[in-house]
């Protein structure tokens, strides 16, 4: 007859495996592969003595412990994710470029806004309140139904106003 083992002692050997060593390195970031090693081994800790055994004599154990470490490293309502990955997680070295990055784009679009802005300001008033009247009902056929001027009329002189539109945005000084 086999002798059983406890539930302490797979897990001993199972923390000093070369698959879980080599899975727990699979992982990352990094530095966080000992809080990942302690936190799974809190759980099969945690797990009933009869549980850890039948995964175990099945051959199933590092299966589900893969499986565990997978949905604590990569969940982001799991502790692990939460305690760990979030209040840990390094800045990354191009955290400045990328703001400056943010704030340049920011700028060029609000640059052309304005310029758009500008352009509407000066259309011809017939166009404007064409644009302003599709805007505020949604359809050239509610802007014909509304003025009494045809709807292909409509449409023409708005697909105009925004040809205009954009040529005044995007042109350069």
């Amino acid at each position: 007859m086999r002798h059983s083992m406890t539930k302490n002692e797979i897990i001993s050997r199972f923390c000093v495996s070369k698959e879980f060593k080599d899975s727990i390195k699979l992982m990352h970031p990094d530095y966080l592969h000992e809080d990942l090693r302690s936190e799974v081994l809190l759980v099969l800790c945690e797990e009933e003595e009869w549980f850890i055994q039948e995964l175990y004599y099945r051959g199933e154990l590092k299966y589900w412990a893969a499986r565990i470490m997978l949905n604590m490293v990569k969940s982001y309502n799991s502790a692990f994710y939460t305690t760990y990955r979030i209040t840990n997680m390094p800045v990354p070295a191009w955290y400045d470029a990328a703001e400056e990055e943010d704030i340049s784009d920011r700028l060029k679009r609000e640059e052309v806004e304005d310029r758009a802005l500008d352009a509407i300001n000066n259309l011809h008033w017939y166009k404007r309140e064409l644009l302003q009247m599709y805007l505020k009902l949604g359809s050239f056929r509610a802007v014909g139904k509304e003025t009494g001027i045809p709807f292909q009329s409509v449409q023409r002189a708005f697909t105009n106003a925004c040809r205009e539109l954009k040529n005044k945005a995007y042109e350069k000084d």
